[in-house]
């Protein structure tokens, strides 16, 4: 069961995602792309996809089972599991869709152009999941403010309309920040495989998208 939420969950993901990063490709190569061909790429890759999910969803779930360990070296363990595969898959969605080969070839692409253009050991560096946690965090407080008020007044109807409009911004932000980790991860798949510093986030930011982690 587990497994199967895993990789229903990443089948979906990626293949939006991957819509998006080759209309995203398409558009930084000079090409003028709809989200629809975008949706026609990611269909043309969607066994590889398919391979990926069911990749993905067999790592989350090991990660889940060293997770469930109630002792130290099981939260150590999944966190460092869960850590290195994120960085190692952070490329595959656009090597999916940019490039012709199987789901094990492109999750070792995707590590070894993060290794050959920022080296062994990296870190992140450029975080819009932090931005985005922040955005939804500040809505989030606002809308709780907007929920007292709404209860003070003793209306239903106001509580309900509030925990809506809270609700409907919350996955609005989700939305916006996705595609732009979307765009962003197309960005750098660019300048990791052509050395190409393309689109509005500039030579700086692409080159200092991962960091060498400091020697402790």
């Amino acid at each position: 069961t587990l497994f199967i939420i895993y990789f229903v969950t990443v089948l979906i993901a990626t293949f939006f995602n991957a819509a998006l990063i080759g209309a995203t490709l398409e558009r930084l190569r000079g090409g003028d792309p709809t989200f629809r061909d975008g949706l026609r790429l990611a269909s043309g890759r969607i066994g590889t996809i398919v391979g990926y999910a069911a990749i993905a969803a067999t790592v989350g779930v090991v990660i889940q089972l060293i997770r469930s360990r109630s002792d130290t070296v099981g939260n150590i363990g999944s966190g460092l599991m869960s850590a290195a595969w994120g960085v190692a898959t952070f490329l595959v969605v656009p090597v999916l869709v940019a490039e012709d080969i199987g789901p094990a070839d492109a999750i070792r692409r995707s590590g070894s152009l993060l290794k050959k253009t920022w080296g062994e050991q990296i870190a992140g560096n450029f975080s819009l999941g932090l931005i985005g946690f922040l955005a939804a965090l500040a809505v989030a407080l606002v809308g709780g403010l907007l929920i007292a008020l709404a209860a003070a007044t003793g209306s239903s109807i106001a509580i309900g309309g509030a925990v809506t409009l809270l609700i409907i911004a919350v996955a609005v932000i989700a939305v916006i920040f996705s595609a732009l980790n979307a765009i962003y991860k197309a960005a750098v798949y660019e300048y990791a495989a052509d050395g190409i510093a393309a689109g509005a986030f500039g030579q700086d930011v692409l080159t200092h998208a991962f960091v060498p982690k400091k020697s402790k």
